[in-house]
């Protein structure tokens, strides 16, 4: 038999994530929290691509049931340039969601370097 858990959260002084049982808390929290929702933004330019990854925290727990929370998650967002098919990844932690920002711009300074070749070779 699974045991119940607690899937809202909050953030904490410090930006760690926190079980918020009351529903009621979580709502004023959700509505007045937004400006810590985003974790990182950074906008990766190429001379003809410009992408940004953005990794956010999740107030509602994203993960499965048995499995640990998902509380953070890292996108990517197309501003100019192909549209990507990069998989965004979920973490428990604010140290992982950060490690996890990291790598995301690594894989996708990767990706911008085939993009660039295949938009020039377009023009």
């Amino acid at each position: 038999m699974n045991a119940w858990r607690i899937r809202r959260y909050v953030l904490d002084d410090r930006g760690e994530p926190r079980p918020e049982p009351n529903f009621l808390r979580w709502v004023k929290w959700c509505r007045h929290g937004q400006d810590s929702l985003v974790v990182a933004s950074d906008l990766i330019e190429g001379g003809l691509t410009v992408y940004q990854v953005m990794t956010r925290f999740l107030p509602y727990d994203q993960g499965e049931e048995g499995q640990r929370p998902i509380l953070f998650a890292t996108n990517f967002l197309a501003h100019r340039g192909p549209l990507i098919k990069l998989a965004g990844e979920g973490y428990s932690t604010r140290t992982e969601a950060i490690i996890g920002h990291h790598d995301a711009i690594e894989s996708l300074k990767s990706f911008q370097i085939g993009a660039e070749l295949l938009l020039e070779g377009q023009s």
